[in-house]
Formats: structure tokens, sequence, C-alpha cells
């Protein structure tokens, strides 16, 4: 097998359109229509129609780890596809928890020597994985850092040409998982549902989180069975007798730590959430890293690392050859 393909990862990811969870005694359909249901005789199938308004809402974030071809004339359309579905309230996509997730994707086993030392990522350029956004740039410089990669490569797709995107064509796979189903989260303590019954947004669940105390605790425990029951009926999809691997979700805490590693791997002049241009242009340290490490295209972005044992260290049994920093 070539060299290259052995010291590689290719990952193809995107966010799967949201599930909408019904209210308590209101079970909303996913809208993924199959087959015929078969029920008892004496049940009664009915759902609310998937267009009802909801609060509670999953997005499945989808990692496509691609086998890679020996030849270019077979399929990327293969390998071991990992699926962690996210309350949409409380765990929004961001640069930042993307950037947790694939870290935690492939350090699976507890260490980063398994980690081949390139690593590509292909998304669909959606605001969390534009690689224009200066969020997304210090997310994967951070995820560079912390895997001690010698390059990363960051592709997206052009607007209105997410098809090219092979994370794209599992999403028909995992409607399998969606289909035929009527969910519903569980009820919580009456106070929290009284706070909750009076919020029409997400904004104002997130506002009444603040405000009560216990209402966010509450609300994660409320999803936690549908959650359950998704990965379950996830667990047993394939794609080329592949199993899919459920996984879940990066913690608050856990894109916190990472987000301030911003601070400490990259820049400490940064202010951590203010990350548009105006608020970056004057960060000496992290420019300058970009200027030397950096290749920037409006569809590529790419971090390489350089010859400089004293900023970069490069292992001993991988080297890119002449330095490019000075």
């Amino acid at each position: 097998m070539p060299l290259s393909i052995e010291r590689s990862v290719l990952f193809c990811v995107d966010d799967k359109s949201k599930v909408d969870i019904g209210e308590p005694g209101s079970a909303v359909s996913t809208g993924v229509r199959g087959k015929k249901s078969i029920v008892p005789v004496s049940s009664t199938l009915s759902a609310l129609d998937h267009d009802m308004q909801s609060k509670l809402s999953l997005t499945p974030s989808v990692a496509l780890k691609v086998g890679v071809p020996e030849s270019i004339e077979e399929s990327f359309y293969r390998g071991n596809v990992t699926v962690k579905y996210k309350d949409s309230v409380f765990q929004p996509s961001t640069p930042f928890r993307h950037a947790v997730e694939m870290e935690q994707i492939l350090t699976k086993g507890g260490a980063n020597d398994a980690v081949p030392p390139i690593l590509m990522i292909f998304s669909d350029g959606g605001p969390d994985h534009r690689i224009t956004y200066h969020s997304v740039k210090l997310a994967l410089i951070v995820l560079f850092k912390k895997l001690n990669l010698d390059m990363l490569i960051a592709g997206r797709s052009a607007p209105g040409h997410s098809w090219l995107n092979p994370a794209e064509r599992i999403m028909s796979i995992l409607n399998l998982a969606l289909q035929n189903a009527a969910l519903i989260r569980a009820e919580c303590r009456p106070e929290f549902e009284t706070t909750l019954n009076g919020a029409n947004s997400m904004a104002d669940i997130r506002k009444n989180a603040e405000r009560v105390e216990g209402l966010k605790a509450a609300w994660v425990q409320s999803a936690s069975p549908v959650i359950e029951l998704l990965e379950e009926r996830t667990n047993r999809l394939s794609l080329q007798s592949k199993r899919f691997e459920c996984q879940p979700a990066a913690s608050d805490d856990e894109v916190k730590q990472f987000e301030e590693q911003v601070l400490a791997l990259i820049d400490e002049d940064i202010t951590l959430g203010q990350y548009q241009e105006k608020n970056v242009k004057a960060k000496a340290a992290y420019q300058q890293f970009l200027a030397d490490h950096c290749r920037q295209r409006h569809y590529l972005f790419q971090i390489r690392k350089c010859g400089n044992e004293a900023c970069c260290r490069p292992p001993q049994s991988y080297k890119w050859g002449p330095a490019i920093c000075t």
C-alpha cells in the first residue's frame, strides 16, 4: 500500500437535518416514510406530523472515516461511520464542538500514538465548517497541535454542491433508523414543564435555563431516552458490512476546555468568543502562525508542521524535510 495512504486519514463530515421530538403526550413523526407499520389491532397508530412546531430536536452529526482506495477508479463511499446525536438547544454544532468530537473519534483508544500524521477533513462548508471563518481556523489549529499532526487539510465543497460530499449519501442509510418512528421526550417535573410551556423558541429555553436552576439538567434528562432509542436503532445500520457506531456528543466542559487551549497554544491575547477579522487581525502570534504554517484558500485551509524544533517539535519517525519557518 502506498506510504501516503498509511500515514493519512480522510474524514467526510456533515450534519443531518434536525429530528423533531414531540412534547409529553404528543408524539411527533420523524417524517421518514417507508413501508406500512405493523401494530396490534387493538392499538391506534397516530402521531403528529413532523412539520408541527416542537421545542426539542436532535441533530445527528455524521463522520465517515473513508477507506481510501488504492486506485482512483474505486469508490470513496466506504469506511467507518460514527454518529453523534446532539440536543439542538444546549449542544449546538460549533467549530470547537466539531473539533472536540473529531479528537474523540481519532483517540478512541485513549492515546494519540495511533493517529496518522496527516488528517484530511472534507465538509459542505456550513457556518460551523466554513474554513474562511477564524473560529474554524482556530479550532483546527488547536486540533492540529493537540494531536501532534504533521499536516491537517480541511476542504469544503462549493455552495450548492454538497452532493459531492460522500457523507451526504450516509443520510439515506441513517433514514432507516428514523423510519416508522414517532418520538416523544420524557416529562420533567411540573415546575419545569410550566416554565417550558412558556418558551416558544430554543433561545427562550436557553434564557430560562440561566434563570431557573436545574432546568438545563432536567431538559437533558428528558431527551436522554430518545437519544438512547435512536442510538440503539442506528447501531443496527451498516455501510458495506461495517456497522455504524454511535458516540455521545461532546460535553460543554470538554468544549470549553478545548476552546481555552486557543490561549495556551496559539495566542494568549485572543479574547475567547471574539473571532471576527476585526478582533484577530492585530493578534501577532496568531497572524504569524498563519503566515508561517498555513495555506489559506477559499475552499481549502492547510496547516503544516515546520522543521523548527522549538516551534513544532516534529516526531523523530516522520519529518517533512526543510523548514518553512524562520
